[in-house]
């Protein structure tokens, strides 16, 4: 077997679709799509039952997956093994974060990295989904949330805070009093049950699933929504409707698999991020802002 074609099978097993897998792989979902059924042909078996809802595993494909993954094991212990002594600045390096701090913070700091070492590879992957480490699918994670995976070598770094939002003409138009409409959450995104309870008797405008989305819809001046205070009060735009609450705290952390630790590349990056974030710690947590628009 060809262990590429391999890779591909397990990626869309975890994915549950091709657009996933294509996405996580960085190549072409028609790529996907085909290198897949050219291998179920060599195979002579259905690996998946094609879905409305996704890609399901066949009984033989739940076969091959465990044959897989044991695979995968014993083939990552080894590149792990000989990545966790490399002590060259140089190479690919991949990180993985979502989109709301990469189009943000983490931008200039990775384009700072870059410039100071040209040697390394740096590869910045936007995703909102999980991104194993274990399977190295990337070599360092920078995420916002209160339980990090285990297994995982992880450093936090800052809190961060979120605030209700508005354009200033939108929430000075509520001082009467008048109940705002809101941005509402869905998805993958935090604090789903807080916005939820929040909004609850309130006109919802929009649903989404990413904070860019909720930043964009914001701008529109129709209505308010949560949103992290690093994009938030940054935007002359907008201004706080509500304070931040500790309730829709989550933490940022940067997280390597602890066989990587040691590589050069890795642990200059983790420490270089690590000292630019400090640098932006009352932004992120929320200090920066100030107060509240009043209302009435």
């Amino acid at each position: 077997m060809n262990w590429d074609d391999i890779k591909i099978f397990l990626t869309v097993a975890r994915a549950g679709s091709v657009t996933r897998a294509a996405s996580r792989l960085g190549v072409r979902h028609s790529t996907v799509s085909r290198r897949l059924r050219r291998f179920e042909e060599q195979l002579g078996v259905r690996l998946f039952d094609r879905k409305r809802t996704g890609y399901l595993l066949t009984a033989a494909g739940e076969d091959l997956a465990g044959t897989a993954r044991r695979m995968e094991r014993e083939f990552l212990s080894i590149d792990d093994g000989l990545l966790g002594r490399d002590e060259d600045l140089r190479g690919v390096l991949r990180v993985s974060t979502a989109d709301a701090m990469a189009t943000t913070f983490l931008m200039p700091i990775a384009a700072e990295f870059a410039q100071r070492h040209p040697e390394v590879d740096l590869r910045l992957m936007v995703s909102n989904d999980y991104i194993s480490l274990a399977q190295r699918e990337a070599d360092v994670a920078i995420r916002a949330s209160n339980t990090p995976p285990d297994g995982l070598l992880g450093k936090r770094i800052a809190r961060l805070a979120f605030a209700v939002y508005g354009t200033h003409g939108y929430v000075s138009s509520l001082a009467d009093g008048t109940p705002p409409t809101w941005i509402s959450a869905e998805g993958d995104m935090p604090f789903k049950s807080w916005i939820r309870r929040r909004t609850e008797g309130h006109r919802i405008q929009l649903t989404v699933d990413e904070a860019t989305l909720t930043h964009t819809a914001l701008l529109e001046g129709r209505s308010v929504g949560l949103m992290p205070c690093f994009m938030g009060d940054t935007d002359p735009r907008l201004v706080r409707y509500e304070a931040p609450t500790p309730e829709t705290d989550l933490e940022l952390w940067i997280l390597v698999h602890s066989d990587l630790k040691r590589t050069a590349r890795v642990r200059v990056f983790r420490d270089f991020v690590t000292e630019r974030l400090l640098q932006q710690l009352e932004l992120l947590e929320g200090r920066v802002g100030g107060g509240v628009q009043q209302t009435g």
